[in-house]
């Protein structure tokens, strides 16, 4: 199921690690994110994300918050991968697909080959494409429907020659990526201390942190989740989440 940005923007912000306790956010502290919608249209969306049973509310003296459902974090994960707590206990294996022989119903394997490139598999070459850990389970049935004699799916836990690092840094980026999530986290700690003497978000602040967690839904949306497995000192995403939630709650 597709979500609309606005939505993945409230629903990112409640998100904690399956270990840690939910957290509840005020929804003046998540109106700051989406700035350009109108208030009657805030008020549907939340009633909306409610109904999907994505969150549920709370109200404590006279104050509403608002906290994350499994089914909320389920569709969390559905959009952006890279929030699964697999990835913290990944090995480094990889599964490889290897196309044959295309089948009469897809001559070119121009359908599976959209798909695979869509779900960011890496393509080591011509008809040769790997996923970390294992491809998604659309994939595994369509070529199980569809192009059973027509592919060779096996696992690779160990590159014998060939240096996979730079491969696997470079197709995905990796560098830019943990450097973008370092500039995120160096831009909140700014919004925290210049927030700190008022405790309170100004106009230009709520702007920054609207701007600021729209490049990292960006970011996290092509994000493949094994960053860390390649860079051990990047902390993930959870870090940065959990301190935007700080300013949220201001």
């Amino acid at each position: 199921m597709a979500i609309k940005k606005n939505a993945q923007k409230l629903l990112l912000a409640l998100f904690t690690d399956p270990n840690k306790t939910s957290v509840m956010l005020p929804i003046t502290g998540l109106r700051h994110l989406v700035p350009d919608m109108s208030e009657g249209g805030y008020r549907s969306l939340l009633l909306f994300l409610e109904r999907k049973n994505f969150l549920f509310r709370e109200k404590v003296f006279g104050s509403v918050s608002v906290g994350l459902t499994e089914e909320g974090r389920n569709a969390l994960l559905s959009q952006f991968p890279a929030l699964d707590e697999r990835w913290r206990s990944w090995n480094g294996r990889w599964m490889v697909l290897i196309f044959l022989e295309a089948p009469k119903s897809d001559p070119n394997f121009r359908y599976l080959r959209q798909l695979l490139l869509a779900e960011k598999s890496l393509v080591l070459s011509r008809g040769v494409y790997l996923a970390a850990g294992s491809f998604s389970n659309r994939v595994l049935m369509e070529t199980k429907q569809l192009y059973h004699q027509s592919v060779a799916i096996l696992s690779a836990e160990t590159w014998h020659i060939g240096l996979q690092r730079p491969l696997i840094v470079s197709y995905y980026d990796l560098t830019s990526r943990v450097e973008s999530y370092s500039g995120f986290s160096k831009e909140v700690t700014r919004l925290l201390e210049m927030s700190d003497a008022a405790k309170k978000l100004n106009n230009q602040q709520k702007s920054a942190l609207c701007s600021l967690f729209d490049r990292v839904v960006d970011s996290l949306r092509d994000d493949p989740g094994f960053t860390s497995y390649y860079f051990p000192d990047y902390p993930g995403i959870s870090p940065l989440i959990a301190q935007l939630q700080k300013v949220i709650m201001l």
